[in-house]
C-alpha cells in the first residue's frame, strides 16, 4: 500500500497516515459489527467502485492464497522455534 501511495506522489507521511485508517477504520467496523469479514465486505462494497476495483486486483494475483501461505509459514517457523 505504501509503495502504490508513494507511486501516486503521496508523501509518506500521508501514506502512513491513510493505511493506519484505512486498518483501524476496518477494524473499528469488524468490532461494532457480528457478522463475518466477508458478510460485511460484500455489503459494503458498491458494484463497479473502487474497492470492488481493489478487490478484483487481489484476486487477480491470488493474495487470498499468499496471506495464507504467510500464515502458514509463520505457524510453522513457531512451531520450530518452540521445539528449539
Amino acid at each position: 500500500m505504501k509503495e502504490a501511495g508513494l507511486a501516486y506522489g503521496l508523501t509518506s507521511d500521508v501514506v502512513d497516515q491513510l493505511i493506519v485508517e484505512t486498518m483501524a477504520g476496518a477494524a473499528e467496523m469488524l468490532k461494532q459489527v457480528d457478522e463475518e469479514p466477508a458478510t460485511l465486505r460484500k455489503k459494503i462494497t458498491s458494484p463497479g467502485g473502487t474497492t470492488a476495483a481493489g478487490i478484483a486486483a487481489l484476486q487477480q494475483f491470488d493474495v487470498k492464497q499468499a496471506f495464507i501461505e504467510c500464515v502458514d509459514a509463520a505457524e510453522k517457523k513457531s512451531r520450530d522455534l518452540a521445539n528449539s
